[in-house]
């Protein structure tokens, strides 16, 4: 894949027989140890992320994102990825996580409430900033060792037009989405059908509600060791 970066580089990466991840969005390959490429196919080439018209490109998120907001929570981002004439936007570089816990309801409690706490953080930066969360759900997420790394930041765009309230709750809303979403995950990586069994789900949805903060999630699961623990207690 020849390809051009913003100050005129000419790249040329190899897209074979290391594909990561495929969707009807782009393909997301290896290009290094830790590098890893997004490309943009069928009806998205040229459309560029953060460009929610999908038409032109948005270049201030870009930048937003890679050098203005930096935060160790979010995929850090490299390179966009040009055509020859500079027109469309082929794909963007970025760093390569390895997922390396299936997992984290058997972590120790301290790393949902640690990474949780901190991500909120983030998202409220993002809120301050007049960013839209949009998109955020729990295969968004990459559980690491040293934390969790929100990665996919396509369809996020400066919001100008909602109150700091609101938009505040949109962005909230997509961050409890997407811990209730990881929650659900490993129950079902651990056999159990949480869609048949309503008192998980209650269970699940008490601990993220609009409202929860890092405080409030202490405190639920707070003489917990693990968050499956307070799950399966009185079940």
């Amino acid at each position: 894949m020849i390809c051009y970066t913003k100050d005129g580089r000419i790249i040329d990466y190899d897209c074979n027989n290391n594909l990561i991840v495929e969707s009807t969005q782009g393909e997301i390959f290896k290009v290094g140890s830790s590098v890893c490429l997004k490309r943009y196919i069928g009806n998205n080439m040229g459309k560029g992320i953060f460009d929610d018209s999908g038409n032109v490109f948005n270049q201030e998120m870009f930048d937003y994102f890679k050098f203005k907001f930096n935060n160790s929570n979010f995929c850090q981002l490299y390179d966009l990825l040009y055509d020859d004439k500079f027109i469309s936007v082929l794909g963007y570089t970025m760093k390569y996580y390895e997922e390396m816990i299936d997992n984290v309801l058997n972590m120790p409690t301290s790393y949902i409430l640690d990474n949780f706490s901190l991500i909120y953080d983030a998202i409220m930066k993002l809120t301050d900033d007049c960013v839209r969360v949009v998109d955020l759900h729990s295969q968004n997420i990459i559980n690491t060792k040293n934390g969790m790394i929100v990665i996919d930041y396509d369809k996020y765009f400066f919001d100008d037009s909602s109150s700091k309230e609101v938009l505040s709750y949109i962005n909230k809303s997509a961050l409890i989405y997407a811990f209730s979403g990881i929650f659900k995950k490993s129950l079902r990586n651990l056999g159990i059908n949480v869609d048949s069994d309503l008192e998980l789900k209650n269970k699940i949805s008490s601990l993220f509600t609009p409202e929860t903060n890092p405080l409030m999630l202490k405190s639920k699961l707070r003489g917990y060791s693990k968050s499956i623990d307070y799950l399966i207690s009185h079940c």
